[in-house]
């Protein structure tokens, strides 16, 4: 039995080894063999294509491949110069630099994996805080998955509304901290005009003095929030946690099911088309878009049973309104 190994020199990553038993012979070259480095910043100089590299750092190691065809498309993150990073499944946030010690600032990060799934996919968010100071966009069809709504959080270090989110986009055990009392004014997730079937579910966006969560004139049709919370630190009875702002032009229903608020007010409703909400604790409500030429509201409330037990008036003015209610301490008043 024999083993021969043959380096070309010492920077050169190409090597081969032949291994004889007599009766069998084996020539294993670099493609091979996998190399291990401890981080992203140490790939072999000069590698050729198929050489494997295994990178131990533990948020942004895995296994990575060389195709010198992918040089062009490096994005720190799946791909380094030309490395290119094996896996299945979700993409995880780390892979592309975040830290998620609620200090280092993330936004690049988390927005260059959003980038790179452009044409959608799942975002996986560490448990940590994760510091954001510009506004990050989701595109479409991805999901922001968390590990839990109070561990996996989007902390906002910048006065800026945080987030928006595109078609089909979401978030999944995911917290949003607008820490209003150090940045002031901003607005938590934005869902924008002539988007639709967003959700977020079992998640929480909280601490805005402005709304959690807004809705522009005909944006978040079908759009769907479960197990979630949203509460604003905005005056009671004058900023909803979520509002709609604008006047929809047709139909656009919105679904919110099992909704905390923390002791806010939790809708305005605004101009919105067709409103769905069942088992929710709100300070209050706000019909507020008060124009003759609203288009026709259709609203469904169940309300919570932590509601007090007096009367609490629901004021609809204007417009042509179809209202239904399944508890008898409401009183709805028409005018």
């Amino acid at each position: 039995m024999s083993t021969n190994i043959n380096l070309k020199n010492s920077t050169d990553t190409t090597f081969s080894i032949t291994h004889s038993d007599g009766a069998n012979t084996k020539v294993l070259d670099s493609k091979d063999i996998a190399v291990a480095i401890d981080t992203v910043a140490d790939f072999p100089a000069n590698p050729n294509n198929g050489d494997v590299v295994i990178v131990r750092d533990l948020n942004r190691g895995g296994t990575f491949i060389y195709d010198s065809s992918e040089v062009a498309g490096s994005n720190d993150g799946t791909n380094f110069d030309g490395w290119i990073r094996q896996y299945s499944g979700a993409v995880n946030v780390k892979w592309f630099g975040a830290v998620g010690d609620g200090i280092v600032d993330d936004t690049v990060a988390i927005q260059a994996s959003l980038s790179y799934l452009v044409n959608g996919g799942d975002l996986y968010i560490q448990s940590g805080t994760y510091s954001i100071t510009s506004h990050i966009t989701v595109p479409a069809y991805v999901k922001i998955i968390g590990t839990g709504k109070r561990k996996s959080v989007l902390k906002r270090n910048a006065t800026i509304d945080l987030i928006t989110l595109g078609s089909y986009s979401g978030l999944i055990d995911i917290g949003i901290d607008g820490n209003t009392a150090v940045y002031g004014a901003g607005k938590g997730c934005l869902i924008i005009g002539s988007t639709f079937n967003q959700y977020i579910l079992n998640s929480e966006i909280k601490n805005f003095s402005n709304p959690c969560l807004e809705f522009a004139a005909n944006g978040g049709s079908e759009f769907k929030s479960s197990n979630s919370d949203f509460y604003t630190t905005g005056t009671q009875g004058v900023v909803g946690a979520v509002t709609v702002n604008g006047i929809d032009s047709a139909a656009v229903p919105r679904h919110f099911i099992s909704t905390g608020s923390g002791g806010c007010t939790l809708f305005n409703f605004g101009g919105c088309n067709d409103f769905f909400a069942s088992g929710f604790y709100s300070n209050g409500l706000i019909f507020s878009f008060l124009q003759v030429s609203r288009n026709t509201e259709k609203y469904f409330l169940k309300f919570s049973p932590l509601l007090l037990d007096v009367p609490i008036s629901v004021t609809f003015i204007f417009g042509a309104i179809k209202h239904f209610n399944t508890k008898n301490n409401i009183v709805i008043l028409s005018s």
